[in-house]
């Protein structure tokens, strides 16, 4: 008997991943049984009755456990599972099947059901405030997939908050559609499904229901339900993924917009066309994350196509196939080295300002001779630099240039110059046909033109992905000013998938709702939408840091006593010396823990404790940032060590920045703590949250 063709909605693993250790075998053995011969006896098929939905189906997993499922030709869509009960009311209280207008699949509550429940759902009408789709006829939101019998309430939306609770009841792509309508764009109905085609024929059903192609790929999405979101990819994000690029191109977008999500399935497409793929980053954590989440979807046939490495190790690896000796130097020992010939060339110019002037200057315009140093660019250095100053203060930098080669030895940004010299000149080779680029605001000019270098002979095949409001280290920089021209081949990601609309709010507050864009210009958040919503995030003060330790541990253990999974918690600290006092109260509580920095998987779910600068590339349901104290964030101790006021500010907003990463890993709960005196960076956070008066 041939395997019959089978779908999963996504609300299906929210119900798995809350089962105990023996019911999640049970389901899991349960969809392998099914997948194989529906009819095994086993599962008891029967047809559901009172719904409005025909061709439902239950089925039995264990004596108490039921799944829902639809048959639509020779698709099974498995849609829900829960105790007996509870199974059939959720079936109860939807109408199930195609749109009779886009032919796509839907699951829809019946809206007279979400009013009884939530009556704030759509409140009485504000009749000052005009309907948000009044100038669009009901048969235009048809086209988009609007159910029919969802018509009257969409009418009455006039405010984002009301459209954010009525998306949450629609099918997602169809609430993806509503909000883009909203925000003023021009939203083109999709292409009608014709009854005789599969439903998996339908866009839609690739965003809400993940499609089982193999046994593999059932085996991965059931045993990773937190990564499961990388399986599922959006219309618009599947068309940056398979699309043919005459040039770079840019994906931008705030925190959780799913950038990371397009470069990985970029990373594949391109791999299953045969591309020898370079999918980098700046941080090793990062990228160790990348190849983890790969490996979720990816066949091995794909990820033999796709190395996963940052951007310092290619160009390390790159220049020792002609210098096998050649090593990084470490930060110390250069700074004595520059140290040593300003004191030698240039004894009149401060320390600091000698090690920025290589770093912001030299290193970052990948400056080797006088003639490129003389007209070199210093706009935002703060002193201005006469020729003859200049000439003094490169007397130190050749030196220190000419005293690195000796040693065999460069810092990061100067192997990337090297490595790209070498490919430049034809010495070496590109192993890369593709290069794709996470995080990319984190790289500097250096490795930005080497990562270039390596996709010269395929333009197309370099895709940028990043976000400045995300960027922590220091640097800046413009793609056109580095040759890597993306207009024409940028897009900006606007839907949220994966924070509330709380938290969202929250964290754009203390950024502002502009960006830099990377290319000279600026890119607005007001646009962005999320589409879920949940609790305000918590501010919360306490008189000592005894008080605010022993809040977070009561507060730990009363979301894993109340079904939480422990590795859905993260728990972030500035520094590391915090992150392991954390630690150790989490041990002294019983708590099973597990710093971020570990490589190797624990045995047993744990909370996730870290420094911010691990959070890169991580998502937990409950995030807590504690000791957001003044003075202790930002640091006061590393501000004060900087006299460069440019450098000082520019460092300030690199720790604001860092703050809103760690915010932003949040889906469903944000905790902000401290003692004493609260950071300056939450002021405009208390004025736009409400009710944390009692807190402060």
């Amino acid at each position: 008997m041939s395997q019959p063709s089978v779908i999963i909605d996504d609300d299906f693993f929210d119900f798995h991943s809350r089962l105990t250790g023996n019911e999640t075998a049970r389901v899991v053995a349960f969809l392998q049984k099914f997948r194989q011969n529906p009819a095994h006896p086993g599962i008891s098929l029967h047809p559901v009755d009172k719904t409005k939905a025909d061709n439902l189906w239950s089925a039995r997993i264990t004596q108490d456990l039921r799944a829902i499922l639809y048959k639509d030709g020779d698709t099974w869509a498995v849609l829900y599972a829960d105790h007996h009960d509870d199974a059939y009311a959720w079936a109860e209280r939807r109408t199930i099947g195609r749109h009779p207008t886009s032919g796509s699949f839907q699951i829809v509550e019946i809206p007279e059901v979400v009013r009884e429940e939530e009556p704030e759902v759509v409140p009485q009408p504000v009749y000052q405030v005009p309907a948000m789709f009044a100038d669009h006829a009901d048969d235009y939101l048809l086209s988009l997939g609007v159910p029919e019998n969802w018509l009257p309430t969409i009418r009455e939306i006039r405010t984002e908050d009301q459209l954010i609770r009525v998306g949450v009841k629609l099918p997602t792509a169809v609430a993806d559609r509503l909000i883009a309508l909203s925000c003023g764009e021009l939203v083109t109905p999709p292409p009608p499904v014709a009854p005789e085609q599969p439903i998996t024929e339908s866009p839609d059903t690739h965003r809400d229901f993940f499609v089982v192609e193999s046994e593999a790929d059932l085996n991965a999405i059931l045993n990773a339900p937190m990564e499961r979101w990388i399986a599922f990819l959006h219309p618009s994000q599947r068309e940056l993924v398979e699309g043919s690029y005459s040039g770079p191109a840019k994906v931008s977008g705030s925190a959780g917009t799913g950038k990371t999500v397009v470069a990985m399935h970029r990373a594949r497409f391109l791999a299953r066309r045969g591309e020898r793929v370079l999918l980098t980053s700046f941080v090793r954590t990062l990228c160790e994350n990348l190849e983890r989440n790969l490996a979720l979807f990816c066949t091995p046939a794909e990820l033999e196509n796709i190395t996963v490495s940052t951007v310092h190790h290619q160009a390390l690896t790159l220049l020792q196939t002609v210098n096998p000796v050649m090593e990084p130097i470490a930060n110390q020992p250069l700074e004595k080295l520059l140290d040593r010939h300003r004191l030698r060339n240039a004894p009149e110019y401060p320390k600091d300002f000698v090690q920025n002037e290589w770093d912001q200057v030299i290193r970052m315009q990948g400056i080797s001779t006088w003639p490129e140093y003389r007209r070199a660019q210093r706009t935002g250095r703060g002193v201005g630099l006469s020729i003859k100053e200049r000439k003094r203060l490169w007397r130190v930098f050749e030196d220190v240039m000419a005293d690195l080669i000796s040693r065999d030895a460069l810092d990061w940004p100067g192997m990337c110059i090297e490595a790209r010299k070498l490919l430049d000149a034809g010495e070496v080779r590109s192993p890369y046909t593709a290069v794709i680029v996470d995080e990319v605001q984190d790289l500097k000019p250096p490795d930005l033109r080497f990562l270039q270098a390596l996709c010269r002979d395929n333009p197309g095949n370099l895709m940028v992905c990043g976000d400045t409001g995300q960027r922590i280290y220091p640097g800046g920089f413009s793609l056109s000013s580095l040759g890597i021209e993306v207009r024409g081949r940028s897009r900006i990601l606007r839907i949220n998938y994966r924070t509330t609309r709380q938290i969202r709010v929250f964290a754009d507050t203390l950024l502002g709702m502009e960006s830099d864009d990377m290319d000279g210009g600026v890119e607005s958040r007001t646009a962005v939408r999320s589409l879920r919503t949940g609790p305000s995030p918590m501010l919360r003060g306490y008189p000592s840091r005894a008080d605010e330790e022993t809040a977070l541990v009561e507060s730990l253990r009363q979301r894993i006593a109340g079904g939480m999974r422990p590795d859905a918690i993260g728990v972030f600290a500035r520094t590391n010396s915090e992150v392991k006092k954390i630690g150790e109260l989490l041990e002294a509580a019983s708590l099973p823990w597990r710093e971020m920095s570990d490589s190797d998987a624990p045995a047993t779910p744990a909370i996730m404790v870290g420094t911010m600068y691990r959070a890169k590339g991580l998502e937990f349901k409950a995030v807590f940032i504690g000791n957001c104290s003044d003075g202790a964030f930002p640091s006061t101790s590393i501000l004060g060590r900087i006299e460069d006021p440019v450098e000082k500010e520019a460092a300030l907003q690199r720790m604001k920045r860092l703050l809103y990463v760690a915010m932003t890993r949040a889906r469903d709960e944000l905790t902000i703590s401290w003692t004493g005196k609260p950071s300056a960076f939450l002021k405009d956070l208390f004025e736009s949250q409400e009710g944390t008066a009692n807190d402060l």
